[in-house]
């Protein structure tokens, strides 16, 4: 994938040997994924950016392998009054669960970030329209969704994925 460098159709086979392959600059360097300016009648504009890494990006295209019939949950949370200005930083992503010492577990495991100056719903659907389609070719099929308190988010969510369970 020209995303990660390569110049060859993704393989599931051979992309964890690749990848790591690359140094951790390049890992981990900082992508914006999209810059946004949305005028709202009636109130502040909301601007933002959204970002993301090789690194966390990839775990974008992990999901769309392992999505198949069943879907993927996407959780998403705002860390506010992060900034002086008023900015809130808002994670995306979804969740593993793994194996240890005789329980299960789960964590966190983020795609992106938005850097977002006033949320509106405007801002949270460009955080979750197609970023994802558009560097891979493929939709992710969000069946669940975890959010936070912010009814922005959830309308958001239901605009993107008019099926997805809250």
């Amino acid at each position: 994938m020209i995303c990660f460098g390569v110049m060859q159709s993704y393989d599931v086979a051979t992309d964890a040997a690749a990848f790591q392959k690359q140094s951790e600059e390049y890992l981990n360097g900082l992508i914006v994924l999209h810059a946004f300016y949305i005028p709202i009648e009636n109130s502040n504009p909301s601007l933002g950016a959204i970002v993301s890494s090789r690194r966390l990006f990839r775990n974008a295209k992990l999901c769309i392998d392992g999505q198949e019939r069943d879907g993927v949950i996407v959780a998403t949370d705002g860390t506010y009054k992060l900034h002086k200005g008023g900015w809130t930083l808002v994670d995306f992503g979804t969740y593993e669960a793994y194996y240890t010492r005789n329980d299960f577990a789960h964590r966190f495991v983020p795609i992106a970030y938005t850097f977002v100056q006033s949320e509106s719903i405007q801002a949270y659907d460009r955080f979750f329209s197609d970023r994802v389609y558009q560097f891979f070719g493929v939709r992710l099929e969000v069946k669940f969704g975890s959010l936070d308190h912010a009814s922005c988010i959830a309308t958001a969510f239901q605009m993107s994925w008019p099926e997805v369970q809250l």
